[in-house]
């Protein structure tokens, strides 16, 4: 029984555990992304995040809705950008 009880003590670390025992604490802060590839903070402190089934470049630094997002970029296709 004690084996059992450290294999799954084991098994719960692995699964994602916070070293306190809590679960890391998530929520959304953005929706409506088509295939967010890469997010980049600029020295401006802005959040920006590229969509690569749109080919544009957002600004979703105040969070919510992507068509609410101040476009930087579009147009580009399938290039890869690399920061």
């Amino acid at each position: 029984m004690k084996e059992m009880l450290k294999e799954a003590q084991a098994r719960q670390q692995l699964a994602g555990h916070h070293q306190n025992g809590f679960w890391p604490q998530v929520r959304i802060f953005a929706e409506g992304l088509a295939y967010p590839t890469h997010m980049e903070w600029t020295l401006q402190e802005r959040l920006l995040v590229s969509e690569r089934n749109r080919g544009r470049i957002l600004d979703i630094t105040e969070g919510g809705k992507a068509e609410n997002a101040i476009v930087i970029a579009e147009n580009l296709g399938r290039v890869k950008i690399y920061v």
